[in-house]
């Protein structure tokens, strides 16, 4: 595997409850896929981004900024100085539907989208992500050997997702 799971006091930061108010959740997380918020949108390559809890989401991005930095503050803090590092300035928002395919439904290395050599990803789950409601990885570059990575809530999978 090219990255690590780490545990992180979740509970320290308001981010999950932010975001579920922001795209007015009428369910928790875990269920948002059952309701009209997630239209089936991710079942089109290049639309996986195209709901309508994305729209509420990048339209309320003001009320999650300040939890999501500080959450970047202290996950990248872990490994580098401050004066070192930069963060995605506005995060991503993934929903991934069951028996769905998430960011475009393509396997891809972040490489393949131009991300600069030396960038380390966290992914950062809301709700557990778990078998094959998380992601694949390989142990090295092009070996093939994918393999689900587990990612309950209140932990973070630190990666290059470059290569």
């Amino acid at each position: 595997m090219t990255g690590h799971v780490y545990s992180y006091p979740a509970h320290d930061f308001e981010l999950h409850d932010r975001i579920t108010a922001v795209i007015g959740a009428p369910v928790p997380l875990e269920k948002l896929h059952t309701t009209t918020l997630v239209n089936g949108a991710q079942d089109v390559p290049g639309r996986d981004q195209r709901t309508e809890a994305h729209r509420r989401f990048f339209a309320g991005i003001k009320t999650v900024l300040d939890d999501y930095r500080g959450l970047a503050r202290f996950l990248v803090g872990l490994y580098l100085p401050e004066d070192q590092w930069l963060y995605q300035r506005v995060p991503c928002l993934r929903i991934q539907v069951p028996g769905g395919k998430a960011v475009a439904g393509e396997m891809h290395r972040d490489a393949d989208y131009g991300h600069p050599n030396g960038e380390i990803s966290i992914i950062v789950p809301m709700t557990d992500m778990i078998g094959s409601a998380t992601l694949f990885t390989e142990s090295e570059s092009e070996l093939g050997d994918f393999q689900f990575v587990n990612i309950p809530y209140g932990h973070c999978f630190v990666f290059d997702a470059r290569n």
